[in-house]
């Protein structure tokens, strides 16, 4: 290839690659952002209703909640299996909880991305204000 050629299939690259990865769902949770949007960010109250694990082929599952609400019902996505079973608080049908979250659609339907639940007094944070997953980068010491 010449260097005109070489140039144009660089730059044609370079400008399709992240609608690639758009189109492909974005990057998975816990490797970047995905679409957690600061500025979409809700509270929402209501019961848990079912618990949800998705294989999402990276050696771990997702941890969804559905939580029916005064307005009907959404789905909140938690994180990875391996780090929601750590937390000390744990999550189950029937509790009553407030999600601080991302509103976005996910597959068509409304849903949450989740950056802290609420049960009572306890607080479980899964993301910074940003949207950062709290189990990616460096372990805290």
């Amino acid at each position: 290839m010449n260097g005109p050629v070489r140039l144009f299939v660089a730059s044609a690259l370079a400008l399709l690659a992240p609608a690639l990865v758009v189109a492909q769902g974005g990057p998975p949770q816990g490797k970047g952002m995905g679409p957690y949007d600061p500025s979409t960010v809700v509270s929402m109250s209501g019961t848990v209703v079912a618990e949800t694990r998705i294989d999402r082929g990276m050696g771990h599952k997702g941890v969804h909640l559905t939580l029916k609400t005064a307005d009907g019902e959404i789905s909140v996505h938690l994180g990875p299996d391996f780090w929601v079973d750590e937390q000390k608080t744990k999550i189950s049908k029937g509790d009553q909880i407030t999600v601080k979250g991302s509103k976005v659609t996910f597959d068509g339907k409304p849903a949450l991305i989740a950056q802290s639940i609420r049960r009572g007094g306890e607080t479980i944070d899964l993301r910074d204000t940003s949207g950062k997953p709290l189990w990616s980068g460096p372990p805290k010491k």
